[in-house]
């Protein structure tokens, strides 16, 4: 199961402590005004697919790696987050069933869902 964890109120505008806007909180521009500070838009941030994650759901393998408790996959640290958390990047597309060439419509956020980018606190390995 993911928690998402660090969530603020829909009137967070500063990012210098632990909490961070949240995907599922309706302040898109908080959100979007944190994760493009420090995340590439190849990440998906722009799709709202980032979130912070707790420091036990991943596993540090050394040499920047890290497994995805969740969905068992190894994957290379992107970047250090800002505020000392640990962001995980990951949907998958959802195609909508009215669509005949099967064009992503929505982002499926999911515990299991492919990891994009990973950012973690510099004092990571």
């Amino acid at each position: 199961m993911l928690v998402l964890v660090g969530m603020a109120s829909a009137s967070a505008q500063t990012f210098d402590g632990p909490r961070h806007p949240s995907p599922i909180m309706p302040d898109r521009k908080a959100y979007d005004a944190f994760y493009s500070s420090f995340v590439e838009v190849s990440c998906c941030w722009t799709n709202q697919c980032c979130f912070e994650i707790d420091e036990r759901d991943v596993v540090d393998l050394g040499n920047n790696a890290f497994r995805i408790v969740a969905s068992g996959q190894v994957v290379t640290r992107k970047g250090y987050s800002p505020d000392g958390g640990y962001h995980r990047c990951a949907c998958d597309p959802q195609p909508s069933p009215l669509t005949a060439f099967a064009i992503p419509q929505h982002w499926h956020i999911w515990a299991g869902a492919n990891t994009r980018c990973l950012f973690t606190p510099s004092n990571g390995s």
